[in-house]
């Protein structure tokens, strides 16, 4: 072999000529190590698999050279005794040696091709190679240690290994607790938890924060599920759990840094564990099952989650509450308790019902409000007329026979109401004459029979909930009835005292005096919604330690009694145990004294100073000693009645060692990376038997799907592009299967009756659209101009791209506003207005893509224009996939307003509440599709069709909120269609929505511009200065203004012209924000809003702007938007009337001192005609038509012709 620098001739030098050479390789491979370690860490965040493998090319490079020079000079020596010989000489090399990390990895890559296999290949045959060399040269393979394999993995999952892994852990643990550690105690302090919708929740407990926190981190999320699941087993411990947690962690860091294996950490807190447990038995304190105890136990937990005067108000209500449902030897159903809110007092009028509060009252307005000893027939007895369950129908040749079908189906609910009258009269005669009657009905009760039970003086309540069915019963005693066959006295409840109470619209019905009540109700009131749910959550957990006190016949000391006592045992305990598992032990004993350090803390005190005086304390006396919160000073919590659940602390000692030592036992941790090509299809439906995945990936073949929690799931491996699915559902009592689409379908085939689904990289996708005009400011809410637009007929293809080709039109007009008709799937016909929504998730196949949809929205906000969603979620058509799951899950059974002629179809059950799986579906569902749709396409506002059939505020408030909380960078606008329009539904009035649909503006004008005997001058007012509605002369549901003229009034040609331009006026400058329908800007007269009219086609007419009357009416509108927006009082909620004149039918308003307002309603001609008490004197023009007018003395002269208008402006 030829000689290289590094040759060296063993007879030629001794061993210190060696040591150099070796050092330089030794720190080349140290150095190396260090390279491989960093670009592991490099690679592990961003992911750039070329750059590492171009990395282990030189690491292999780098290998190969340092083993060829140590062969090189292990070759030249004689023997490898010889360096055994001269061991001592290398004894100042190892000083001088780097000291390398003890578990060094080699990043875990994924097997990309068969050169990266040979690669890894190559390089495990250099570390095998390189540690020989080293274990003959004896150097301490533990500043070497290197992983012998590369494991392969997904290449953009994360991975954490052993030191990193604790560190995170450790880290995640101790940064919950320290932001729970400030909430523990009577002292501790409260955290406000905002929502994205803006609501506010303040408390300190600490299983309500978890539960709405987003948690991310998985080793927080892991310790925040082990705390809520502690509250759910024993209804308190929740924060304590947390800390103690965090201080394991961190007391077994500070021994596994020095060196002490994590699994001799885990056995000596197994140890501690046991001895803990131990010592809980020992000073488990026995109690007698009075009230005065209870009491005590009640504050104790009360105390820690709200001030003095609350938590003592609630201590004799839960304790008294607890003691109507205890039974002993039987466990105690504190499901029997009602929570029921009032927002209404202080929260020291909270009291306890001995009987039940129901949330709903009396639905007619002749019932009895209240009624002294009355008998109360709970049943689930259907007092309406019903609906077949099968499709059936009735032919007749006259109305003879109709009347009778008629009569019968009556005759069958009467009779069943007569049979209650019957039982009444019965039970309420003779010596109990005196005593009175109440119907509370899980089923719903018709118009005709309420009327039938009010004239016999029943106070009868339909459609209760389900949950107080039972409650009732075990409150008034009787049975719940599901027939009105062979009614008896013996069936009925009995209550002293039942009463309606009116707060604010809602009604409340107590039922009280009760005999021997087994359900009581906990009516809380505050002032504001967050105090009640602050009361609502201590409630609980004080219900929840009073039933552990009495199931357990024992409590521990409180106020950190228990962890000193635990904390001086088991230091002594330690002594015992052999090995290095008695640090774990310490460690347990010094993590339990976090409680009391916290409690002192948080009350203000020098947590080391006041853990002293307590061990102090407690090794003189030896009795359980505690923290008094207010001197920070020792005391004996038995004396003053401060008790902890003993079952709590048992639960937190076994939960949180268990956890920790899991926790320090984990030595990797894998973050997946996406998952190979497998979406996930699935299908909320927990009422059917089974259902399964066709699609055409399966060539239309079953896949199965399991069911989680109420959800079927299932996953299919799809490659990039277009597939059709349905599911398969079996029903219950029903042998055969169904197809249905996905009701969360965000593409429809409405010709293949299938869903679509878009895949890409793995993942689903709607489309691939970029945003361009997301930055644009849009129109605020009381600017807007409001036009009404349905696709198919204002576009010359009926499709959103030709939308867009008109909206420079639009920009012309004056409109910054668009409310488009509903968009989304209905019926299989391209010309249907959509107001029975099929699949709310998938817009109308014929108007375009979701990439069109977007488009135009876009191109909109280029153009400051707002695009505005007309949503209808009152009904859905008949074959909504919701219909076809269950239509009892979803909708009410029969009618929600039987009495309302209104009806369109299947009518969404927002009150519903499924207790299983904890949601209301129909609102859930609802909510889903409002943040869907807001979120995808960034619209600027929701029109709720039908508010008044939904007759639901709550969902209304809810889905605004979710709107706002989705589209938070632009401003948001919701309105209702309300008719007639209430102010209720308004939020400047407390209501849910921005504005609501004005129908009497309509009404008035075309009623006062058809029929000329009269003239509604207060309605006038009204319609023009009424805030917050949405003004309109026509829209969807009703014929075009101009079409009513001529109808009903025989008005044509210019007479219906000038009329048309006056109320285009009134509208405009009316205080509320205007509306108008596509084409009425430039004057179509059609039936467009007639019955029967939503699937016929009526283009718009744009050949009409070239005759002059219809050029004239659409310049005038122009020029009334133009003045909107360049006028700030036209957006001021301000109208003042200042002159009227009910014979001349003139009516004048000002909106401020410079801009009038002059309307002559009729059709005559008047010249010269004064109008006084003018603003200001001087010189004004008319907006419209340029004419200049001097006033004088306030008064203006002016020449009116029939129908006319004046906008006049203040010249300065």
């Amino acid at each position: 072999m030829e000689n290289t620098d590094n040759d060296v001739n063993i007879n030629e030098c001794n061993i210190n000529e060696l040591l150099p050479a070796l050092f330089n390789l030794q720190s080349q491979r140290c150095l190396t190590y260090q390279r491989l370690t960093d670009a592991q860490l490099i690679f592990l965040n961003t992911h750039n698999f070329p750059a590492f493998q171009n990395f282990l090319s030189d690491i292999t490079v780098i290998f190969a050279r340092i083993s060829e020079e140590i062969l090189v000079i292990k070759k030249r020596f004689e023997s490898i005794k010889f360096i055994y010989k001269h061991i001592e000489q290398l004894q100042d090399y190892e000083q001088k040696k780097l000291q390398l990390t003890n578990d060094l990895f080699v990043a875990q890559v994924e097997k990309k091709n068969e050169e990266v296999e040979k690669m890894n290949e190559k390089l495990l045959e250099l570390v095998e190679n390189i540690n020989e060399i080293l274990e003959e040269l004896r150097y301490d393979q533990q500043d070497f240690i290197i992983m012998s394999a590369i494991t392969t993995l997904n290449p953009k999952a994360e991975s954490a290994r052993q030191a990193q892994a604790l560190a995170i852990n450790i880290s995640a643990a101790r940064g919950l607790a320290e932001m729970l550690k400030t909430n523990l105690g009577p002292k501790g302090t409260m955290k406000m938890l905002v929502s994205g919708a803006g609501d506010i929740k303040i408390t300190k407990d600490g299983c309500t924060l978890l539960h709405e926190m987003q948690v991310q981190h998985p080793t927080a999320s892991l310790i925040a599920r082990a705390a809520t699941a502690q509250d759910d087993i024993t209804g308190d411990g929740t924060t304590s759990i947390v800390l103690l947690i965090g201080e394991l962690l961190k007391q077994a860091d500070i021994y596994i840094a020095e060196g002490l294996h994590p699994r001799i950490v885990g056995e000596g807190f197994e140890l501690a564990k046991k001895e803990a447990l131990q010592i809980l038995d020992q000073v488990k304190i026995p109690i007698k099952q009075d009230r005065e105890t209870l009491i005590q136990i009640a504050r104790t937990s009360l105390r820690t989650k709200l001030t003095t005067e609350n938590a003592d108000v609630l201590t004799d209500i839960v304790v008294d509450a607890v003691l109507v449902l205890h039974e002993s030897g039987k466990p105690t159903d504190l499901n029997m308790v009602e929570i029921m809110e009032m927002q209404h007092r202080t929260e020291g009028d909270s009291r306890l019902v001995r009987g039940i509060v129901l949330d709903h009252g009396g639905r007619h307005p002749s019932m009895p409000k209240s009624l002294k000893n009355a008998y109360i027939l709970t049943c689930n007895v259907s007092l309406e007329y019903e609906k077949t369950e099968v499709n059936a129908g009735f032919f007749y040749k006259n109305a003879e026979e109709r009347d009778r079908l008629v009569t019968s189906e009556r005759k069958f609910i009467d009779d069943r109401v007569q049979k209650i009258v019957e039982l009444k009269r019965k039970v309420c005669s003779g010596d109990d004459k005196n005593k009175t009657f109440v119907v509370i009905n899980q089923k719903g009760i018709d118009p005709f029979s309420l009327d039938v039970l009010a004239k016999e003086g029943i106070l009868a309540l339909r459609r209760a909930k389900r949950r107080n069915m039972e409650r009732l019963t075990l409150a008034c005693g009787g049975d719940a009835m599901n027939s009105v066959e062979n009614l008896t006295k013996e069936c009925l409840g009995y209550a002293e005292d039942v009463y309606e109470h009116v707060l604010g619209e809602e009604k409340f019905t107590f039922i009280e005096g009760c005999k021997n009540p087994k359900s009581v109700t906990v009516l809380l009131k505050g002032s504001t919604k967050y105090i009640l749910n602050q009361l609502k959550d201590a409630l609980r957990d004080g219900l929840r330690s009073v039933t552990n006190a009495l199931e357990d016949g024992c409590v521990i000391a409180g106020g950190g009694a228990f962890e000193i006592v635990a904390h001086h045992a088991l230091t002594q305990y330690k002594d015992q145990v052999k090995g290095r598992a008695r640090l774990g032990v310490q460690a347990f004993a010094e993590a339990l004294l976090i409680i009391p350090k916290a409690i002192a803390q948080n009350a203000g005190h020098d947590q080391q100073e006041t853990i002293v005086k307590l061990q102090q304390e407690y090794a003189t006396s030896k009795l359980p000693v505690g923290i008094d919160v207010t001197t920070g000073e020792a005391m004996e919590p038995k004396s003053l009645g401060i008790y902890d659940n003993y079952r709590v602390k048992k639960q937190l000692i076994h939960s949180s060692t268990s956890i920790a030592t899991n926790l320090i036992l984990v030595d990797e941790i894998l973050r997946a990376g996406l998952s190979s090509l497998r979406p996930e299809f699935t299908l909320f439906a927990p009422t059917i038997v089974q259902a399964t995945l066709i699609g055409s990936f399966s060539e239309w073949k079953d896949i199965p799907m399991l069911l989680d929690h109420g959800t079927f799931r299932c996953s299919v491996e799809l490659t990039d592009g277009n597939y059709e699915y349905k599911f398969r559902i079996q029903r219950h009592n029903e042998e055969n299967r169904i197809d249905i689409i996905d009701p969360y379908v965000t593409k429809y085939d409405p010709t293949r009756k299938t869903g679509i689904i878009t895949i890409k990289n793995g993942q689903k996708i709607l489309d691939e659209y970029t945003w361009k005009y997301d930055d644009v400011k849009l129109p605020e809410n009381k600017d807007l101009i409001i036009y009404e637009m349905y696709i198919a007929d204002f576009a010359a293809d009926g499709k959103f791209s030709g939308v867009i080709e008109k909206l420079d039109y639009l920009c012309d007009l004056g409109i910054n506003a668009i409310e488009l008709m509903p968009v989304l799937e209905s019926m299989d016909l391209n010309h249907d207005w959509g107001y029975s929504t099929r699949h709310f998730f998938a817009l109308k196949a014929s108007y375009g893509s979701t990439e069109d949809f977007k488009r135009l929205i876009d191109e909109c906000h280029q153009r400051k224009i707002r695009v505005i969603f007309d949503a209808v979620f009152n009904h859905t058509s008949t074959d909504c996939p919701l219909e076809m799951i269950d239509h009892d899950y979803w909708y009410y059974k029969d009618r929600h307003h039987p009495e309302d002629s209104c009806y369109w179809g299947p009518e969404l059950n927002y009150e519903y509440f499924d207790e299983q799986q904890n949601i209301k579906p129909a609102w859930k569902f609802v909510s889903d599709v409002v943040r869907f749709w807001i979120g995808e396409f960034h619209l600027d506002g929701i029109r709720f069709d039908a508010a008044k059939q939904m007759d639901n505020y709550d969902v209304l408030r809810e889905l605004d909120s979710i709107a706002r909380s989705t589209r938070t960078s632009q401003p948001f606008y919701t309105a209702a269609e309300y008719v007639p329009e209430t102010p209720t539904i308004l939020k400047s009035n407390g209501g849910p929505v921005d504005a609501c649909w004005s129908s009497s503006f309509h009404g008035v004008m075309a009623n006062n511009f058809t029929d000329l005997s009269k003239l509604e001058l207060d309605l006038f007012k009204y319609i023009i200065s009424a805030c917050d509605l949405i003004n309109y002369l026509s829209c969807h549901d009703n014929e075009r203004f101009l079409f009513i003229l001529g109808k009903n009034g025989n008005i044509f040609d210019d007479n219906a012209f000038i009329r048309m331009r006056l109320a285009m006026i009134i509208l405009v400058t009316s205080v509320s924000v205007p509306f108008i329908t596509q084409g009425d800007e430039f004057g179509e007269a059609r039936e467009w809003g007639s019955e029967g009219q939503n699937t016929k086609e009526f283009p718009m007419q744009w050949d009409l702007l070239k005759n002059e009357r219809n050029r004239s009416l659409f310049d005038t509108c122009k020029k009334l938007f133009d003045l909107r927006k360049k006028r700030g009082e036209m957006t001021e909620k301000i109208a003042n009337f200042i002159y009227e004149h009910y014979d001349n039918r003139v009516l004048v308003y000002a909106r401020s001192n410079e801009l009038v307002i002059a309307t002559h309603l009729s059709d005559d001609e008047k010249n010269d005609y004064e109008i006084n008490n003018f603003p200001q004197n001087g010189k004004w023009i008319d907006w419209l038509s340029n004419e200049e007018y001097q006033i004088d003395n306030n008064t203006l002269k002016v020449n009116l012709k029939a129908f006319d208008g004046k906008v006049l402006i203040f010249q300065k």
